[in-house]
């Protein structure tokens, strides 16, 4: 029949909850007592019977103890009890008497240490000691669990993954230990393919560079912790691998063994690859069409230019350093607040930032530039990032510069054409009245001489208005034949003022030219044009 007992022991005894298979409560007592006179507050249940010892041990007890000869049963038929049962309580026999043979198994049936009863200064040493093997049995316990468990999760997580683990012991001789099993949909190889020959790993490796891994091995070359190679599957296709290695050492500095990690990388090398061919035509586009992109981090203050902008600076690519300053230190000076101020307005978010301004290249050219941008603005309305182009229109700008100036010309000729054809019918006038004179005068009356002056002086006019129809394309061809020299100096003096008084001009006639059927209009025109073009390389 159990029975629970306890005594009051002082605070800062160790608390021990017993129980006592003893038929004979006084000795449960003198175990008791032996234990509260070495520092235990002892809490205990007896028992005396198989069916309340079974019973008893669903609950938690830290000791045991036991009598060796219980009457119908013994402490060897408790250990066989406490063995079949998950209770993991150690036992200390405590007897009067006990045979050596006995002794040997009950240590050997699970006992954890026996006293006798004529000794009991021992119990408590000998509790002591149970007590801290069991302690040491649980952190045992617990630690194999744990290492179970951490070895059960790299199990799966090896099992499952899609990168390659594996463990490669290189000496004393190669031999993988461990592939997981995702090497089989990276190479088409299986780790027991990798088991059954060391050398697969090297052979699988792309020829041209299977003497890196073969170094790496060997602790040779390039012995990085992460590697960059070329894998030729098994059905023959090429893959991108990277690599993670961890080797191992010997107390000789030797590598022993190699644990890592394999990736497949091809797919982002391909769009590694995709990326810089589209970045390179994006650049080649850009330079082909003079458009180059920026992008500016308005917090950080730093900026992306593009090669084809940087060549727009004057600077080779990659070394302009970013910052906004830098940018408006090569915007022409007296564009520089205008440019300023477009900034502001578009990064207060009430403008659109577009307009063409003047660069000052670091060699001293200036280049004219369109640009464009987008301001990008964050919920709170603060502005993150512009994003933008600039355009080179320096000859855009030239080309409209010169047709502005056609577009004067033009006007000019026909301001010209419209008043030397007046003019020419006035002359018309003039000079058909002064031959009509000249015909019916004598030829020794005083004013001919003046009359004839008259003429030539029509004749001259009637020339110069010749000059501008030509010049304003509106005189209708009429070929004579020519004296090229007489047709220069007839021009001359029209040339004078054309080009200007600051310029001098010195006519030198030809000996021995022949005479040419042309229109002369015509060939005044090419004169003046020639004469102009020379007064604009002067200037």
């Amino acid at each position: 029949m159990a029975q629970t007992e306890s005594s009051d022991g002082a605070p800062n005894r160790k608390p021990l909850r017993a129980l006592i298979l003893e038929d004979d409560p006084a000795d449960a007592e003198l175990m008791v007592g032996a234990l509260e006179r070495d520092g235990f507050a002892v809490t205990f249940d007896r028992v005396a019977t198989t069916e309340a010892f079974q019973a008893r041990l669903e609950h938690e007890y830290d000791i045991i103890l036991a009598d060796f000869d219980l009457r119908s049963w013994t402490a060897l038929d408790a250990l066989e009890i406490l063995a079949k049962s998950a209770c993991h309580t150690p036992l200390v026999l405590v007897t009067g008497s006990l045979g050596e043979e006995a002794a040997v198994e009950c240590l050997r049936r699970g006992a954890a240490d026996y006293v006798l009863k004529d000794r009991p200064t021992r119990l408590a040493g000998a509790v002591r000691r149970a007590l801290e093997l069991k302690a040491l049995r649980e952190d045992r316990a617990r630690a194999e669990k744990a290492l179970k468990e951490s070895e059960e999760r790299f199990r799966l997580l090896a099992e499952n993954a899609q990168d390659t683990i594996y463990r490669l012991r290189l000496l004393p001789a190669r031999q993988y230990e461990y592939v997981s099993p995702a090497v089989k949909a990276m190479t088409g190889y299986t780790p027991e393919e990798h088991y059954a020959d060391p050398d697969l790993g090297l052979r699988i490796v792309h020829p041209d560079e299977r003497h890196r891994i073969d170094q790496y091995w060997r602790g040779e070359g390039d012995c990085s912790p992460t590697l960059v190679l070329r894998w030729v599957r098994k059905d023959g296709a090429v893959i991108w691998t990277e690599q993670r290695n961890v080797p191992m050492y010997d107390s000789k500095g030797r590598m022993v063994a190699i644990e890592g990690i394999v990736r497949d990388i091809t797919e982002y090398r391909l769009a590694e690859e995709a990326l810089r061919r589209s970045e390179a035509r994006l650049s080649h586009a850009q330079s082909i069409a003079h458009i180059g992109s920026w992008e500016h981090d308005v917090a950080a203050n730093a900026s992306y230019w593009s090669a084809e902008a940087s060549r727009m600076l004057g600077l080779a690519p990659g070394k302009f350093d970013g910052t906004l300053e830098a940018f408006l230190s090569y915007v022409h000076p007296e564009d520089r607040e205008h440019v300023k101020r477009a900034l502001r307005e578009a990064l207060d978010g009430g403008e659109p930032y577009r307009l063409d301004h003047r660069i000052l290249r670091p060699n001293g050219t200036v280049r004219v530039v369109h640009e464009e941008a987008e301001v990008q603005f964050e919920s709170k309305g603060q502005p993150l990032r512009m994003v933008g182009t600039v355009h080179d229109i320096t000859e855009r700008v030239a080309l409209e510069e010169k047709f502005r100036q056609a577009q004067k010309m033009e006007a000019v000729g026909r301001l010209a054409g419209g008043v030397a054809h007046d003019f020419n019918n006035l002359l018309t006038i003039i000079n058909g009245r002064a031959e009509l004179l000249l015909e019916r005068m004598e030829s020794n009356n005083e004013a001919r001489p003046q009359l004839e002056e008259i003429r030539r002086a029509g004749e001259r006019a009637a020339s110069l208005t010749r000059q501008l129809l030509a010049f304003s394309r509106r005189q209708i061809m009429a070929p004579q034949v020519l004296d090229l020299n007489g047709v220069v100096a007839n021009v001359e003096r029209m040339l004078r003022r054309l080009i200007g008084e600051d310029i001098h001009l010195a006519t030198i006639p030809a000996e021995g030219v022949t005479l040419v059927k042309a229109d002369p209009s015509q060939l005044e025109q090419v004169i003046m044009n020639l004469a102009v073009n020379a007064r604009d390389a002067l200037s």
